[in-house]
């Protein structure tokens, strides 16, 4: 492992998204956020030595959310491929949390209480344009041929899962919330040839974690099915997937605890990754290890690719103190990372 520079850059956000970005990804200039408690995405430009929030996109815009428009989506993935941005709600449920000053017994009650939000069962993709006056990223439902779609479902499911039902490993876990080391979606990517890569949160089997990849295929005008599954364990000292980044032919992985703790946060190399077509169970390379002390990272974006490396960025989840900067204000990091 070597040992990576860091640099920072603040982001100019809204006081509501600052404590809960869920994911980061660049388009060119354009650096697009989430936060995993809305149903919208953010397009940022750049300001200074920095970016800004410059436009909100509802997602109820282009697709058909069924819990309403107001709805959490819990987006946990973002990536970009032949002229489409890609998305991916958690597809996890939730177990409430006690509350302070609770009884004991409306805290166990609490406890045993699961919830599923139905706008979290999103795979979509939406056209990307720019703008020819500002040159900008937009977000249209149509652009020629390419047209908004998602993965065919419901409030209770969607294609994915209907497959992973009977799959002996992860099946079982469908039930069980994320942050018990349930199914948990948290890492989006696509390669070339239009297949998508999951990364999951959990479960987390025997110190294994786990990306499918997948492709999509078009049923009728606005919706997409699932075919030819693959499983991808990743040996990664017990952690689980908290976002992808694709550079090149490889595949970055920011792994982290899956459950509910504090703990080693890394980002480690898939080498060849974008090309995996077969289950397999490989052993990344650990590229370097981040501080989770102010924050926990969850947003991993390609800045620029090196020889032999790449820049990324890096954005946290409940930040602390040191990473606000005035009312809306957030620094986030830029990690060097090297390889052979």
């Amino acid at each position: 492992m070597k040992k990576s520079a860091n640099g920072r850059v603040t982001l100019s956000l809204t006081a509501d998204l600052r404590d809960n970005i869920s994911i980061a990804h660049f388009t060119g200039t354009d650096l697009w956020l989430a936060s995993d408690e809305t149903a919208s995405l953010e397009r940022l430009a750049p300001k200074g030595q920095g970016f800004a929030v410059e436009r909100t996109f509802a997602l109820s815009e282009f697709f058909e959310l069924p819990a309403g428009p107001e709805k959490e989506v819990d987006v946990e993935g973002v990536t970009s491929a032949d002229g489409y941005l890609w998305l991916v709600g958690s597809h996890s449920l939730k177990r409430r949390k006690p509350k302070s000053g609770d009884s004991v017994e409306k805290a166990m009650a609490r406890l045993a209480t699961v919830d599923a939000d139905p706008n979290r069962y999103l795979i979509g993709r939406i056209p990307l344009a720019v703008d020819p006056k500002t040159g900008r990223s937009e977000l249209v439902k149509r652009a020629g041929s390419a047209r908004a779609a998602q993965v065919d479902g419901d409030g209770e499911g969607n294609d994915l899962m209907r497959l992973l039902q009977k799959d002996p490993h992860l099946g079982p876990f469908l039930g069980i919330p994320g942050k018990d080391n349930g199914f948990d979606v948290e890492g989006l990517a696509a390669a070339p040839d239009g297949r998508l890569f999951l990364g999951l949160r959990g479960p987390v089997l025997r110190g294994y974690a786990m990306i499918l990849s997948f492709s999509v295929e078009e049923e009728g005008k606005h919706h997409l099915g699932v075919k030819r599954l693959a499983k991808h364990f990743l040996k990664m000292q017990g952690l689980g997937v908290r976002d992808l980044c694709v550079v090149g032919d490889d595949l970055l992985v920011l792994a982290g605890p899956t459950m509910t703790l504090s703990g080693m946060v890394g980002i480690f190399r898939v080498k060849g990754g974008m090309k995996l077509k077969k289950d397999a169970i490989l052993e990344p390379e650990l590229l370097t290890e981040l501080s989770a002390a102010e924050g926990n990272p969850e947003g991993l974006a390609l800045v620029q690719t090196r020889k032999s490396g790449a820049k990324v960025l890096v954005t946290h989840d409940s930040p602390g103190k040191g990473r606000k900067k005035g009312d809306a204000g957030l620094v986030a990091d830029l990690v060097e990372l090297k390889w052979k």
